[in-house]
């Protein structure tokens, strides 16, 4: 078939036919926050806060994901507000993040709301329209926060107002007190958090300790390089979880860590 009688049959069938611009999520126009696993062909988003940014003059942005699990939800922010909750599939999809924008510079940003037992999102760009342009990243910011923490520092269960729901749909990082006071002191933030998790004891086989280095927070010999990101501030919110199980005795992470004594006050674990 000639070229130009394809390209005019599909036309024909879908009139709204736009040439897509592919940024690829390695383009230096992408902006990454938290601690971010890069793949061959897409970035790994686990933590919770993690994001991706795009600065742009368009009207229209999309982008490409696919998710580990069925769980995980992420935030998108047009101009620094929040404007949609999406749910992402495990099949990779596209999912419009805004259209019809006003003329003028814009920013997008992906902010993973739920924390790495939801799921690990690959993110493989975004699609805009052809005449859509790139903008520079500005400069970064110039404080930098990094939160060690539990449940309270994820946002589990945060929108949830009549129950203490384990759902990604409840979970929202991005209304954390640890988020929040990032955007306040306007700093680059990073959030290596997980519900349940202690310094001593956890409800599951995982301390502080045993997660704190990851890259991959659930892969044990990833490591993360602590000289791509040097905070200012390094917040630690811990030991309520420990509060608890160290009174549990018949807990099976109770009996694992401890054996039959509870621990008194000089007992403690930190395995590095």
């Amino acid at each position: 078939m000639n070229k130009n009688i394809f390209f005019l049959a599909v036309f024909l069938l879908n009139p709204g036919f736009t040439e897509i611009k592919f940024v690829k999520f390695n383009d230096p126009a992408i902006y990454y926050e938290g601690r971010i696993a890069y793949k061959n062909d897409a970035a790994e988003l686990s933590w919770p806060g993690t994001s991706a940014a795009l600065w742009f003059e368009g009207s229209d942005i999309t982008a490409v994901l696919k998710d580990a699990d069925t769980a995980d939800y992420f935030n998108i922010l047009i101009d620094d507000k929040v404007v949609s909750k999406i749910h992402i599939d495990t099949a990779k999809e596209r999912y419009v993040l805004a259209s019809g924008l006003p003329p003028g510079k814009h920013k997008v940003q992906l902010f993973k709301r739920t924390e790495w037992d939801k799921g690990k999102t690959l993110f493989y760009g975004f699609e805009t329209p052809v005449e859509t342009k790139l903008l520079p990243v500005p400069p970064p910011k110039k404080r930098k926060i990094e939160f060690y923490g539990n449940s309270i520092t994820c946002g589990y269960a945060i929108e949830d107002n009549s129950n203490d729901s384990w759902i990604g749909y409840f979970e929202n990082n991005y209304l954390s007190y640890a988020a929040i006071t990032a955007r306040h002191f306007d700093a680059q933030y990073s959030c290596i958090s997980k519900g349940g998790i202690g310094i001593t004891i956890s409800w599951f086989p995982l301390l502080m300790g045993e997660m704190y280095y990851r890259l991959d927070p659930t892969d044990s010999t990833s490591k993360w390089d602590f000289s791509r990101f040097t905070p200012d501030i390094v917040v630690i919110n811990l030991f309520q979880n420990d509060s608890w199980l160290v009174e549990m005795p018949n807990h099976e992470q109770f009996k694992y860590r401890f054996g039959k004594k509870k621990p008194d006050e000089n007992f403690l674990i930190w395995d590095l």
